[in-house]
């Protein structure tokens, strides 16, 4: 997880349930990515899940404010036509959550030792 000023990153390889507290306060960006399962972006500002989509497919998105991100993921290139977007959706996923929280994950946030803990 990366944190910043008013914000969070999480890349998720498990896809476990967080409760919506989490970004109590703050605004919070999960990328759920793994071998075994499709990836899924969510975007949540202050308990409230505001954008919501598969990183192959960003066309279709859900949420309280599906288009809030839209002008970053048009910079970002991403295909908002409905055609899947077959390039690295992970990096651009992570693109777009640094865009969204102002949190940019580098190589030391990788290396760095991880925070783990019961979301009970």
């Amino acid at each position: 997880m990366g944190t910043g000023d008013g914000g969070a990153v999480l890349v998720d390889y498990h896809c476990q349930p967080l409760p919506e507290s989490l970004s109590q306060g703050t605004e919070v960006a999960r990328l759920i990515t793994g071998i075994t399962m499709d990836e899924h972006f969510v975007y949540f500002v202050d308990g409230v899940m505001i954008t919501s989509f598969e990183p192959f497919f960003p066309s279709d998105r859900n949420g309280s404010d599906p288009n809030r991100l839209l002008a970053h993921m048009q910079a970002l290139g991403m295909a908002l036509d409905g055609e899947a977007d077959t390039r690295n959706s992970t990096a651009l996923a992570i693109a777009l959550a640094a865009r969204a929280t102002g949190v940019t994950l580098t190589p030391t946030h990788y290396t760095a030792e991880h925070i783990v803990g019961s979301i009970d």
